[in-house]
């Protein structure tokens, strides 16, 4: 049996040409690796260019949902009513037995309050702390409507009322309390002297 050994040379020869093959893969490798992550690059920016869409999508949705809330027939009737300011809120009433208010106060739920004025704003306030809503939004939005409301020393009362009688909770409407200070915080100065931080008092 003959066993052929290859030469030295043979030897040199399978080895260029390994090295040419490792060199040509290498190189192939260093494109292929480079596109892909091109290729990774690109679908990382369509990703964000459309969570930025769906999130301005979301916003937008959130927005008009609350505005038609803030906006419907019986919180714009409630609102009239508080920017009279001659009001009484069921659970508190301010008018005392055997006084005679003239013209007579009107009323209101605290219930509807609750639902139709301040449970939407305190949504504004939950998706603003999530990051959806903006302050710049709602001070457009919402602005006057939140600066109003907590500028009204029975609305601050009927929420304090709420916290200490009721719920036993100080986080109770703490959304909209924290909306009403970010608004006095955009107020110019002379804007700020027509409005009063009644959460800040310490009378019920």
């Amino acid at each position: 049996m003959l066993i052929c050994f290859i030469s030295w040379s043979g030897w040199t020869m399978v080895a260029a040409i390994s090295t040419v093959v490792a060199a040509i893969a290498t190189v192939l490798y260093t494109y292929f690796t480079y596109h892909l992550l091109l290729a990774t690059k690109k679908s990382i920016d369509i990703a964000n260019e459309n969570k930025d869409k769906a999130n301005k999508l979301a916003e937008f949705q959130i927005y008009t949902k609350l505005s038609d809330d803030l906006l419907s027939p019986k919180a714009s009737e409630l609102f009239k009513i508080i920017e009279r300011n001659w009001f009484d809120i069921d659970e508190i009433d301010e008018t005392k037995p055997g006084t005679y208010s003239n013209p007579e106060r009107e009323k209101i739920s605290g219930r509807d309050l609750r639902r139709y004025v301040l449970g939407p704003i305190e949504d504004l306030a939950k998706f603003m702390d999530d990051g959806i809503i903006s302050i710049e939004s709602i001070d457009s939005g919402f602005g006057n409507m939140i600066l109003m409301l907590g500028n009204n020393e029975l609305i601050v009362k009927y929420i304090k009322l709420l916290r200490a009688k009721v719920y036993f909770n100080d986080n109770v409407h703490c959304g909209f309390e924290y909306l009403y200070e970010e608004e006095l915080k955009r107020c110019t100065p002379e804007e700020k002297l027509k409005y009063k931080n009644h959460f800040k008092s310490s009378v019920l």
